[in-house]
């Protein structure tokens, strides 16, 4: 029977092999690539579940390039004054009954990726790729418990 110790030699050897690949893969995930069109940084990453690429605009992280985009016309109809009160990632509390009467608890939050109000109307936006069961639950929840109906851009 061959003797299937590893000595310090080998095992020095393998860290070095593991070490060296590590900082690759670490390298090429923190390094920023120019993308012009948005006039930001893109991040590259492993492919996303639902193939969508995050992105830095301004400072500021999206989840999308199409979020990004549409954040960035938002901000230029702010300033031309159509829109006021123009706001990110606006947590609203999804809640349930409970046996008390009169109460609630909160079991979710609709999260809206912008929420403005135009012409004395507040309106909830959602930049949307791929309408995923939790958030056509979420949605009509949210439409059923405060009358607020999400706009899919």
């Amino acid at each position: 029977m061959a003797d299937t110790r590893w000595t310090d030699a080998m095992v020095r050897a393998q860290q070095a092999k593991f070490a060296k690949r590590v900082k690759t893969d670490t390298d090429a995930l923190t390094e920023l690539i120019f993308d012009p069109a948005l006039k930001g940084a893109r991040m590259p990453q492993e492919r996303s579940k639902y193939r969508n690429v995050k992105c830095v605009v301004n400072g500021e992280k999206f989840d999308s390039q199409r979020e990004a985009a549409y954040w960035q016309g938002l901000v230029a109809r702010e300033r031309a004054g159509e829109i006021t009160d123009l706001r990110r990632q606006v947590a609203y509390p999804l809640l349930a009954p409970t046996r008390e009467a009169g109460s609630a608890a909160v079991v979710a939050h609709y999260i809206a990726d912008f929420v403005f109000v135009q012409d004395g109307v507040q309106r909830v936006l959602d930049a949307k790729g791929l309408k995923t069961q939790m958030y056509l639950l979420k949605r009509k929840w949210l439409e059923l418990q405060d009358g607020i109906k999400i706009e899919e851009v």
